[in-house]
């Protein structure tokens, strides 16, 4: 994996804070990764290597990295857990404004970080660790700062998070206390595409 351009937070992993304009190389070989920079004060990174292991870097706002702590920073790439069976295919990880997202080789899905707008998609609020979101068989995971759709093996939309202007299509703009459904059990998602504040999928 290479990064470059700013690197505030150390969110480019190479243990220091020095910008670089072209690609640097990060050590290890890796499978899934994202990033938060949305916010201007808010840069971290997530990042699934090829055998399992998941790290993160940057910023931990709120506990965002998911390291048991709080707001702490890390310029280098720091090990979440232990475990081995997070899923390494493409949009396995996601990340928010101070919340992250990954998905297990089971299926599961797991949320940490703050819980404004119940983005984390579980009842137990505010967490610096992995906490498991309801529901299993989950194969894709996008999010925007406060706004989050998942994808289940069967092609089920699921949406959660901030509905301010409506962006997760459930033709209002309240705020779900966790996943709901979008559309209808026929309908068969593929994709999704997510916006700050706008949402599209492809079915």
């Amino acid at each position: 994996m290479f990064t470059w351009g700013n690197n505030d937070n150390g969110i480019l992993g190479h243990n220091n804070t020095t910008k670089y304009s072209s690609p640097r190389q990060l050590p290890g070989t890796w499978a899934s990764v994202d990033i938060c920079g949305g916010d201007a004060n808010i840069k971290a990174m997530i990042a699934v290597k090829t055998n399992g292991e998941l790290w993160t870097w940057g910023y931990s706002e709120d506990g965002a990295l998911g390291l048991n702590e709080g707001d702490v920073t890390y310029s280098s790439p720091k090990q979440v857990g232990t475990d081995t069976t997070w899923a390494t295919g493409d949009h396995q990880v996601a990340m928010g404004a101070g919340c992250s997202f990954a998905i297990k080789t089971d299926g599961t899905l797991w949320s940490w970080g703050n819980s404004t707008y119940d983005k984390l998609g579980h009842s137990a609020g505010k967490c610096s660790s992995p906490t498991q979101v309801p529901g299993t068989n989950w194969s894709q995971i996008h999010c925007t700062e406060n706004s989050v759709a998942a994808l289940k093996t069967n092609n089920q939309l699921w949406v959660w998070g901030r509905n301010n202007q409506g962006q997760l299509g459930l033709g209002n703009a309240a705020e779900p206390p966790g996943p709901r459904q979008f559309g209808t059990s026929q309908k068969s998602f593929t994709n999704v595409m997510m916006g700050r504040e706008h949402m599209g999928a492809i079915t």
